[in-house]
């Protein structure tokens, strides 16, 4: 797993590792939370929390991302409603190489009590998580 995460996060890695314990590190995913939704994209994964990419989703994007990149700042951005909107974008570029996008509970940008009014289900369980040393 890799972790893009900007400096204004607290992170707990072993939190994390419990939180992705379920989820094959083989195969094409990117974890983050919460799930937003976006015309044109559907599901992406809000980047304020930071993002996880597995080993698998890397090794199918590499070769992509220049060309999706280009691509995006040359036309395909520049009609969406937010742009630049880097984790609309980004979410576009995971749904083109196939990839899926996983919410994980307790993986948020905003303040918890933010989440309990608005959207997520997982808030209850956030004080329940218990990280297990591997």
């Amino acid at each position: 797993w890799y972790l893009l995460v900007g400096d204004d996060n607290f992170v707990v890695p072993l939190h994390l590792l419990a939180l992705l314990q379920d989820i094959d590190s083989r195969e094409k995913y990117v974890v983050g939370g919460p799930i937003g939704q976006h015309v044109g994209v559907g599901d992406y994964a809000s980047g304020g929390s930071g993002l996880l990419f597995s080993n698998g989703f890397l090794r199918a994007s590499w070769r992509h991302l220049g060309p999706f990149a280009a691509a995006w700042r040359q036309g395909r951005g520049q009609y969406m409603l937010c742009h630049p909107c880097a984790d609309v974008a980004f979410g576009f570029f995971v749904r083109d190489i196939g990839a899926v996008t996983v919410e994980v509970k307790c993986m948020h940008g905003m303040w918890p009590e933010y989440f309990a009014m608005h959207s997520s289900p997982f808030l209850p369980a956030c004080a329940a998580v218990k990280s297990r040393p591997r």
